[in-house]
């Protein structure tokens, strides 16, 4: 990609590109943990995991991409997760 097609790339598509990849990466974190993890997964085992996730994240260093968008979808919730608060929105 040239220089000069990054400036027709409007916000709003950068931040829906942003919140697909975000929802991308949910999507195969909760695939690989019911692949690896098939009869369920303990609450220490999940903090374990992210913890670790987090100090492989913090050697990488920080990214050279700026993430600061506000996600377009911030309010809202899969139907699963509302099932599970109890939402009927």
């Amino acid at each position: 990609m040239v220089d000069d097609d990054l400036s027709s790339i409007t916000v709003e598509t950068l931040e829906l590109a942003l919140e697909k990849a975000y929802r991308r990466g949910f999507h195969q974190a909760l695939t690989l943990l019911a692949t690896f993890y098939p009869d369920g997964i303990g609450g220490k085992r999940l903090a374990d995991l992210a913890n670790e996730h987090l100090i492989w994240r913090r050697e990488l260093g920080p990214s050279h991409l700026a993430d600061s968008a506000t996600p377009r979808f911030v309010d809202d919730v899969s139907p699963l997760e509302r099932s599970y608060r109890g939402d009927n929105r």
